[in-house]
């Protein structure tokens, strides 16, 4: 298969916008026109290279964060996660503790440096 560095300059984009806009609420769609693609096309890609949904994996680059500043920081729960763009903190819990499979104060509990 051939590399197609545009196609994948592409998909760092969405990446990048991804990362730079982690406090903000975004859609697929916002992060695709970051891409300069449409929709669907990144849609389909971001699922074909990255094996998750962009949902997905914009939930586990979130937990990811909040599961460091967890361990080395002293920042509340609630300030970790509103970092990483969830106003819910009980929502938070959830999308955490399916990425962990524990609640982001075990998490600090065990991990705690």
């Amino acid at each position: 298969r051939r590399l197609c560095w545009r196609k994948i300059w592409e998909a760092a984009r969405g990446l990048d916008y991804m990362e730079i806009n982690l406090s903000k609420s975004m859609t697929t769609e916002e992060i695709a026109r970051a891409s300069g693609e449409k929709k669907r096309n990144f849609v389909n890609r971001f699922c074909r290279e990255t094996g998750m949904t962009v949902k997905a994996y914009l939930a586990a680059m979130r937990c990811g964060i909040a599961a460091q500043l967890l361990a080395d920081g002293d920042a509340s729960v609630q300030e970790i996660a509103a970092y990483v763009g969830y106003t819910d903190n009980n929502y938070f819990s959830k999308v955490f503790r399916a990425n962990f499979g524990m609640t982001p104060q075990a998490y600090r509990v065990l991990h705690k440096v």
